[in-house]
């Protein structure tokens, strides 16, 4: 049966550029359960990151949602919630923790993107609006590794997607925002990005402005290193307005919580959140 956890926490945040939304995504690495120590340094990760709205792929397990946000609740001024859709056949949840002054609603899963196959993940589709910027976010999880049959297998999914945004787009919504861990690497997967992308409305400005960056933390043997840019940040065309130019970065989170590499890819995750500021002001639809 589909449960949906919902739980609270909140911050306040006026940027540089003005009243923005800041908008996340941060892996949690719970191919496994998440041990409380890991969790407890996500928590203070979370604290840091300050986020309104965040994708969180990889909650495992469920309940782990709630220890979040009750946790980052006991201050009387914060108050955020989190979505939590059970996935069916997968232990690895995708959350989405936004802060109460935003609006999140009818959260679903994009049935078909797990192809069916035990393990595999559904994205997650929600509704959203910060201030006066409205928008469908869609949350990723999509199929992990590297070679052709892991390639063909996040193009199926990829297929489902593309589909409903060209779908949603025919409507009065414009503004769709697609972020998660794509596991896709720019220039490397090139038939998952066009495949995603086949009717030209997206922009992926992860492959814009992160370029040899990584996000995912790679560990062979004692060497551990940033690899990858595994974790996407992709809207459609018509959020060029909304979105603030160059917001878009790699949180270095392993030196905010004063750890090494190696040490935060033991006790926290293996992947770097990746964060943007969109304008609220306004509704560009």
């Amino acid at each position: 049966m589909k449960r949906l956890a919902v739980v609270t926490l909140l911050l306040f945040f006026t940027s540089a550029f003005g009243e923005t939304a800041r908008i996340a995504t941060w892996n949690l690495g719970g191919f496994n359960r998440i041990p409380q120590s890991n969790l407890n340094k996500i928590i203070q990760g979370l604290e840091k990151l300050d986020a309104d709205v965040a994708v969180l792929p990889e909650i495992n397990p469920l309940s782990h949602a709630e220890k979040i946000t009750e946790k980052l609740s006991e201050s009387p001024e914060n108050c955020y919630q989190a979505k939590v859709l059970d996935q069916p056949k997968a232990r690895q949840e995708i959350a989405i923790i936004h802060k109460c002054e935003v609006t999140v609603s009818t959260p679903m899963f994009l049935h078909g993107t797990n192809l069916r196959k035990k393990g595999y993940r559904n994205a997650i589709i929600a509704k959203a609006k910060v201030g006066e910027f409205d928008f469908i976010l869609i949350g990723l999880h999509l199929k992990a590794g590297r070679g052709k049959t892991n390639s063909l297998y996040r193009d199926r999914q990829l297929a489902f997607i593309s589909g409903y945004i060209q779908g949603v787009l025919q409507g009065s919504e414009k503004d769709i925002l697609v972020i998660g861990d794509y596991n896709m690497i720019p220039g490397d997967d090139f038939s998952n990005f066009t495949t995603l992308n086949s009717d030209k409305s997206l922009r992926y400005v992860s492959s814009e402005d992160l370029i040899g960056q990584g996000t995912h933390i790679s560990c062979e043997g004692d060497n551990v290193r940033i690899g990858n840019l595994l974790d996407g940040y992709g809207f459609t065309n018509i959020d060029d307005p909304e979105y603030q130019e160059n917001s878009l970065r790699i949180i270095q989170m392993h030196t905010l919580l004063g750890l090494s590499l190696k040490n935060y890819q033991r006790k926290v995750t293996n992947h770097l959140p990746v964060i943007a500021e969109f304008n609220v002001d306004m509704n560009n639809d």
